[in-house]
């Protein structure tokens, strides 16, 4: 399988991406209709001026006609050609084909072997005053550009760590076309217990993942079923041979311990195990700071047992740039496959 797009950008690079998307057309909305005001007066002008030099050159054969029907006659044909040309150009500027773009063709050229994936994490889709809200807000800025992402790129599979979403929110409040088969893990004392050394290392608000699948790819994608308890989700896809691949993301906060690790592993450990799934790919933010991905090394006792659970389950990296604003490759691509990216 090869994942022809994936995107860990930060939250300023994925702004920058968004508005060079349609995004950025609803922003200059406005003067685009200053625009058309502006071709509306510069058009009556030009007809205006026409009719006045028409009117010039035929005031004097219509003054020896003395004719009234033949003056009618005119007008009636200059309100036509003005009525024409302004909806000729509306017609033109207003480009009717991104309000009616027609049918939408799905499986175009669709391949098991070609599927794009987008990742991000997301630091909240509700704003951070409602994050201890039973019913928050929605950031409608973020909902916005993501929106504008999808619409522009439209992946097959979207990731989202930390995405801060309660029970009271509802999928298709982030999804609204009903386009993506959306699964959620959102934070619980479940999936983020409390840690029995330091109850302060838990946090009852943020965190969540998410994967959401596009419909058009038809691969029956299921839930994997787990008891364990972490922020990690995992999926699979099913292919025309009855194999699947497997899309998994986990969201750790760096302060956790063993506790968290054996959680994980059992997770992992899970998947390998599963015959029927031939290919695994893990994406998410594990917060795993102090790795060496290209020495596959680290200075954490910890993070160095991170590094052994993912060599013992195939699973290697396949980022080695950083993904943070001040360095550190913190959210990771691993899989037993080689991608090509």
């Amino acid at each position: 399988m090869c994942i022809s797009s994936v995107h860990g950008a930060s939250q300023n690079q994925y702004k920058r991406i968004c508005l060079s998307s349609p995004y950025a057309l609803t922003i200059y909305t406005l003067p685009f209709l200053e625009y058309i005001n502006i071709a509306y007066v510069m058009l009556l002008l030009k007809v205006i001026i026409n009719c006045s030099i028409t009117i010039r050159c035929h005031t004097i054969k219509l003054f020896f006609k003395n004719s009234l029907n033949s003056l009618i006659t005119f007008f009636e044909a200059c309100l036509l050609v003005y009525v024409t040309s302004i909806n000729i150009t509306l017609i033109i500027m207003s480009n009717c084909s991104l309000l009616n773009p027609g049918p939408v063709i799905t499986n175009c050229n669709r391949s098991d072997s070609n599927i794009s994936i987008f990742y991000q994490n997301i630091h909240g889709l509700i704003t951070f005053n409602s994050l201890g809200n039973k019913y928050p807000i929605l950031n409608i800025t973020k909902i916005m550009e993501l929106h504008s992402y999808i619409l522009t790129h439209q992946p097959d599979i979207i990731v989202l760590n930390e995405t801060w979403l309660k029970s009271t929110i509802k999928d298709s409040e982030i999804f609204p076309n009903n386009d993506y088969k959306v699964f959620r893990l959102d934070r619980s004392s479940n999936s983020h217990p409390t840690d029995p050394i330091n109850s302060k290392k838990f946090k009852v608000n943020g965190g969540g993942v998410l994967i959401a699948v596009n419909n058009s790819l038809n691969m029956n994608p299921k839930v994997v079923k787990s008891q364990s308890k972490a922020e990690i989700l995992s999926i699979t896809l099913q292919l025309k041979n009855n194999k699947k691949i497997c899309i998994t993301t986990c969201y750790r906060v760096g302060t956790l311990g063993e506790q968290n690790l054996n959680e994980i592993s059992k997770h992992l450990q899970l998947i390998s195990t599963t015959k029927s799934i031939i290919n695994h790919t893990l994406i998410g933010d594990m917060n795993l700071d102090s790795v060496n991905w290209t020495q596959n090394t680290s200075n954490s006792a910890l993070q160095r047992d991170f590094l052994k659970l993912f060599s013992d389950n195939n699973l290697s990296q396949q980022i080695y740039s950083p993904t943070h604003y001040l360095g550190g490759t913190l959210d990771i691509l691993l899989s037993n496959t080689e991608y090509n990216m």
